[in-house]
């Protein structure tokens, strides 16, 4: 069974961004903005007692809400927008990349316009679908990608579904 498609800085975006929205380290970094924020509270509570002043507590609410609402917010549109970047610079004068999948026996054969690698199905840590991607992850911060729209040869939904079925085989616990 086998899929051929091209590879654009688009669908590079959308695995950064679904790697930003669901890496562990990512969900660390947002507790811990919670944290402080939670910190802040009773901080600028006590210093509103202290000072016996409402307006020291309105200002040290605001700037705590300010805090939990906006850094994560910052933080993901930087961090995506340095990635778009690099992306767009690095395929600057190049064409996009062409890739073909096939599946054989119990390996994936990944042909791209640099490389061509064969790799049983033990290799990769997980495998993950959204609505528009399958990624089929070789390590925590690189897989490859499957954009389910822009096919040039292949059934998707055969290829994912047959992808799963050996992917489930060769990852079940005897």
């Amino acid at each position: 069974m086998k899929i051929a498609y091209p590879l654009t800085v688009d669908d590079n975006m959308a695995f950064v961004r679904y790697q930003y929205d669901t890496m562990p380290a990512i969900r660390r970094s947002r507790r811990r903005s919670l944290i402080v924020a939670s910190l802040m509270y009773p901080f600028f509570g006590a210093l509103a007692y202290v000072e016996r002043s409402f307006i020291v507590l309105g200002i040290g609410f605001a700037i705590a809400t300010a805090y939990v609402l906006f850094v994560g917010y910052y933080h993901r549109r930087g961090y995506i927008k340095r990635v778009e970047k690099w992306l767009h610079e690095r395929r600057e004068g190049h064409p996009d990349e062409h890739v073909e999948l096939t599946l054989e026996g119990d390996d994936l054969l990944v042909k791209t316009d640099t490389s061509d690698v064969a790799a049983p199905m033990e290799r990769f840590s997980r495998l993950e679908r959204t609505e528009n991607y399958t990624f089929l992850y070789i390590n925590e911060q690189k897989a490859i990608i499957i954009p389910k729209d822009s096919l040039t040869e292949g059934d998707y939904s055969a290829f994912v579904t047959q992808l799963r079925k050996q992917y489930d085989e060769s990852h079940s616990v005897e």
